[in-house]
Formats: C-alpha cells, structure tokens, sequence
C-alpha cells in the first residue's frame, strides 16, 4: 500500500514517485556531480545539494575538488571509486521523496565510521518511509536503523529473526 492505494493500481509514473531504489550497481552519467544529483531533484538548489552530500559523507571530498559541484564524474562514475560512487547514488536517492525505500547493500564500499555517519542520516531522512535493506552479512545489521523486522535468508528458506 502506498497511503491508502494498492501498489499496483498506481500508475507507473506514480510508481516512479513513491519508490527509490539503491541497487548494488549504480548508474552515474557523464556529467557533474551537481547534474547527476539534480537529475532526481531537478529544482534542487546548491544547498540541499550540499546536505545530500553531508548525508552521505561526501561534502569535504568534494569541497576539496577544484570544480567542486561541477566536477564531471566521468561516463559510469569511472573518476569516482566505487565507495563514492554508491554514496553519490545514495544522495541523489535522498533528494527523492519516495514512500518505499528499497537499499540493496547501501554501506558497500565504505569504513565503519562512514557507514555510521550513513546511518544516522538514514535513520533521520527514513522516518515515515518503509525501507527494505539487502545486507549479505548479519554483522552488517548493526548500523542498519530503524529495523523492525528482520528475515533471514538461509538454504532457501526465509524465517524472521528476533531483534535484539
């Protein structure tokens, strides 16, 4: 359900409202980091550009680069690693306002400090939003926030967990 609608009444534009995805292979164009932002949020102004970018640890990186925000990424994000890369995605996600969240692996390519950094801002930007989080290791469930429920894959059988 989104609000009081079937998921699939919605049209496929309004499907394309309420959901956002972060999927383990990102995509970035070959333009700036600014453009490739915006292309979720095309009215975005520099500055929620920027809190995107602190959201996701990015905002000193790129305050460093002498284009800052107009820095070209490179087709596929080939002049960012692939850490960078996931978090420009993930800022990008968060200029959205979708309902239903889908993070597939969203702390892939970064430290534990990074992706607590991550998770405190999930935990703030996710409330009222349902998100369903793809992790491939439980241990990754410690900065994942939020959680209500947790079901675990194993041997082809899904059970729910208990949360500690």
């Amino acid at each position: 359900m989104v609000g009081d609608v079937s998921a699939c009444e919605l049209s496929a534009e309004n499907r394309a409202n309420h959901f956002a995805m972060l999927t383990q292979q990102v995509d970035l164009f070959d333009t700036s980091i600014a453009e490739n932002l915006r292309i979720a949020n095309p009215t975005a102004s520099d500055e929620k550009l920027w809190e995107a970018l602190s959201a996701v640890a990015l905002d000193s990186w790129v305050e460093q680069l002498p284009k800052g925000l107009a820095t070209a990424v490179g087709e596929k994000g080939q002049q960012l690693s692939g850490g960078q890369g996931r978090r420009l995605a993930l800022a990008r996600l968060m200029l959205c306002s979708p309902q239903v969240v889908i993070l597939d692996e969203p702390f892939a390519g970064v430290d534990a400090a990074t992706a607590n950094h991550i998770a405190s801002s999930l935990d703030k930007w996710l409330i009222n939003r349902t998100v369903i989080f793809f992790v491939h290791q439980v241990s990754s469930l410690n900065p994942l926030p939020g959680i209500e429920y947790h079901w675990h894959l194993d041997a082809g059988k899904l059970s729910q967990c208990p949360l500690k």
